[in-house]
């Protein structure tokens, strides 16, 4: 398992990476949203990166173009992923 220094690295790389992440795409995420997600994926980045595909999928873009992921919605992805 990772440390959560290491999970964090990783989503934030996910974030921007423009090749193999979501670099391209307008996408926030809140300082407690990231949390969750890393609390959360115990160590397992896999956990991790499946919770936050579906967190940036499953929300719409706002006004401005881009995706905000708030707690709210990592909550969701959790419990999206857990079904």
């Amino acid at each position: 398992p990772l440390d959560d220094q290491g999970v964090r690295r990783i989503l934030m790389s996910a974030l921007q990476d423009p090749e193999r992440g979501y670099g391209k795409r307008a996408t926030h995420i809140d300082e407690d949203a990231l949390e969750h997600l890393i609390r959360v994926a115990g160590g397992d980045a896999r956990n991790a990166l499946n919770a936050l595909e579906l967190a940036v999928e499953s929300t719409l873009e706002g006004e401005d173009g881009a995706i905000h992921i708030t707690l709210e919605v990592a909550q969701e992805s959790i419990q999206r992923r857990a079904a």
